[in-house]
Order: structure tokens, then sequence, then C-alpha cells
């Protein structure tokens, strides 16, 4: 990347005749102050945004500073923006966006246009900042992993330390709390089925012995979601859409 800084720019005065042009000082117009690859910042363009942090009043030292300094960065992040892959067509609608809602909050593009030109600046002055605006605001997503240039490398690495990470949970202990929960299997059989307490034995011999699985006896048996083995997942110990004999059966299990 180039830079360039303070060459001045210079022009005689046209309007003289050419007696006295020739006796004539040469004038000062603009100023160069930085050029950043094909991008030329001078003592106008300062002069215009330092209007605009002044609503149109005679801008300060300060103001002329700060907009010299919002210029060299904002025209630096545009340039990274360019390097990084970025495109300038991918800032025309949002550009276009933003101009279209200041011609509403202004009631025309006349008015707009007379608003800005109290100022000291004009549309095109105001698609240029806003454009620089937004290729900063997609540079910087991308530096910082919000938005990778190619979706999958993230720039921003982000190293915690063990005792960082236990500071924030002892912080924020309340968030990390949550209702005790519990997993288990049942055997449901058919309310039809005569000789319940009997298979019950049975199951409970097989499934004591290894000879039997409960996953797959659930399979077999159970009424309560055989093709899962009659699992629960993650419930309550509490939920009161159990049956009573279940509710605490599963209380008694997480409590011991």
């Amino acid at each position: 990347m180039t830079v360039a800084t303070l060459i001045p720019i210079l022009a005689l005065g046209a309007l003289q005749s050419p007696v006295q042009a020739s006796a004539q000082e040469p004038v000062v117009i603009d100023q160069m102050l930085f050029i950043i690859n094909d991008n030329i910042i001078t003592s106008a363009d300062v002069m215009r945004a330092s209007r605009r942090l002044s609503n149109g009043s005679p801008p300060s030292p300060n103001e002329q500073n700060q907009a010299l300094q919002d210029l060299l960065v904002h025209t630096l992040y545009m340039e990274g923006f360019l390097l990084n892959g970025g495109f300038s067509e991918i800032l025309d609608g949002p550009v276009d966006d933003a101009i279209q809602q200041m011609v509403d909050q202004a009631g025309s593009l006349a008015g707009l246009n007379l608003r800005l030109n109290n100022q000291g600046r004009t549309i095109a002055d105001e698609e240029k900042r806003i454009r620089r605006q937004y290729a900063n605001i997609f540079f910087l997503q991308a530096e910082f992993g919000f938005a990778p240039v190619d979706g999958t490398h993230f720039k921003a690495k982000i190293n915690v330390s063990p005792s960082q990470l236990r500071a924030y949970f002892e912080e924020h202990r309340e968030d990390f709390k949550h209702d005790n929960r519990v997993r288990a299997r049942i055997i449901l059989l058919n309310k039809q089925q005569t000789d319940k307490r009997e298979l019950i034995q049975e199951l409970h011999e097989k499934i004591s012995s290894g000879e039997l699985s409960f996953v797959e006896a659930a399979k077999k048996h159970s009424q309560y979601k055989p093709t899962l083995g009659g699992s629960t997942g993650s419930i309550k110990p509490d939920y009161r859409g159990n049956n009573r004999v279940i509710r605490d059966f599963l209380t008694t299990a997480i409590s011991g």
C-alpha cells in the first residue's frame, strides 16, 4: 500500500489580465494531504467532513482534526476491504438505501440537496462517505471473524484461561442452574395381560442373569415406546404426565 503526504496542488489565478497574471503569485486552491493507493485526501475533503461534524457552522480546529482522522481511518479500511476480496458493487444497495432514507427525511431530493449545500456538502460527498462507512463495517466483520471472507476462516482467535472461565461461572451461577432430569427405561405391560406378575418375574431373572437386556425386553413386551427400548429420554422426575408410581421411582432413583 502506497501512502504519500503533504503535496500541494497549485493553480494560477485565471481571471486576471495577462500582465497581472504574470506578476501574480501562485495561489493555493487546494492542498493534497494524503495519497493512499488511488485515494487522495485534500484540505477541501477535510473541510467538507468537518462541516458535517459542526452541522454547517465554521468548524473548530478539533473538528477539523477529527475529520482528518476519520477520513484516514475510513480510507484505509476501504483499501483493506478491497484488498481482501471485497468488491465495490456490494456497497451500492446499502448506499442507495441510506440516501433514500435521507431523502425521505428531507421531504424530497431537492430538500436533501439544499440541506447538504447549507453544510458545504453535496449528495455525491454523502454517497462517498456512506460507501466508506459500509466498507469499514464489512472489512471489520471479516477481520474479527463475524463474517469471514470465505465463510470458514475466522481471523479472530479468542483465548480464555481456566481461571477466567471459573471467574465467569462464579459471577453467573444463576445462569447455569437447571432442573434435575433423569433418563430411565420402562417396561409397561398391557393391562389385558393376565400373567403380568409372572412375566415381570421372568424378565427380571433373565435381565439379572444377562440372558436378556432391558432394551430387548422392552422392545418385545413394553407398551411404552417399544421402538426406543422403553426409553424416557431426559425428563423431570416429577413430571406430572407420568404415573404416580413412576414419578416416585424416578424421584427416589435421582435422590439416591
